[in-house]
């Protein structure tokens, strides 16, 4: 690996992108510990680095680990709030754990997203799923129920 100056940054990024070959090449853990310690590190001297936080999520959701991964794009919202992939993605995270808070909250996101872009399809297929899951398994209110019907029509709206 290439010897690390902990201020140069570019210099880590490189370092990190080694540890992820050799993780992808070999699969073995010890070198995604290591790759989860280095990346962690780095994030801890440089918290605004939005492709960290974007790697370390991809990698824990490839990993299984949904719920760090969920923290990761929580992080990412907070710092660029105006993307909202992050919060289809996060949305998309909750739903995969299921629960009927977590399935609650999946739905505020993709609400928030399609109220801010109603032709945001992503969303609305998500919100579409997620309140169809509401409605079979915990919770039967009139105010989910045309919430369903409305992304519904949208989301059929999208295919005539």
């Amino acid at each position: 690996m290439i010897r690390q100056d902990f201020a140069d940054f570019p210099s880590r990024k490189r370092n990190l992108a080694l540890y992820k070959v050799h993780f992808t090449s070999t699969q073995l853990t010890n070198t995604l510990d290591q790759y989860f310690f280095h990346l962690n590190g780095f994030l801890e001297d440089n918290p605004n680095e939005l492709e960290g936080w974007q790697e370390l999520a991809l990698v824990y959701h490839e990993t299984g680990n949904i719920q760090k991964a969920a923290y990761c794009y929580e992080e990412l919202m907070m710092l660029n709030p105006r993307n909202d992939h992050y919060f289809v993605r996060l949305g998309e995270l909750l739903y995969s754990l299921g629960g009927a808070q977590n399935l609650r909250n999946a739905k505020d996101y993709f609400c928030y997203v399609v109220a801010r872009d109603d032709k945001n399809y992503r969303a609305l297929w998500c919100l579409n799923r997620v309140c169809r899951a509401l409605l079979t398994e915990h919770e039967t209110s009139d105010k989910l129920k045309s919430l369903f019907d409305v992304a519904v029509r949208f989301y059929t709206g999208f295919h005539h």
